[in-house]
């Protein structure tokens, strides 16, 4: 598991570097388009390409969203974390 917050998916691509094998890259997303504390958003992304154990952690989140319900990012979240990445903000 990679957490790319530091060099974020635009500076890094991880999740295809060469000798490199990530099975699971997690974002924050509030510090990356958001930069302010109005809102809390992440990501988690399976390598399931190239990842070793991608298959079994993919049942393993399946198996978490049907028992836990996992909330996803709400529209209203979605929406200011967009107005928060305009530039000028």
């Amino acid at each position: 598991m990679v957490d790319d917050t530091i060099a974020n998916f635009a500076n890094a691509a991880l999740l295809r570097a060469p000798g490199l094998r990530v099975d699971m890259l997690c974002s924050s997303l509030t510090k990356t388009f958001s930069g302010k504390g109005n809102v809390m958003a992440g990501s988690v992304l399976l390598n399931t390409g190239l990842g070793e154990r991608s298959a079994s952690l993919r049942r393993i989140f399946d198996g978490l969203q049907a028992s836990h319900d996992l909330p996803a990012l709400s529209l209203q979240d979605a929406v200011v974390l967009e107005e928060n990445s305009r530039s000028g903000r």
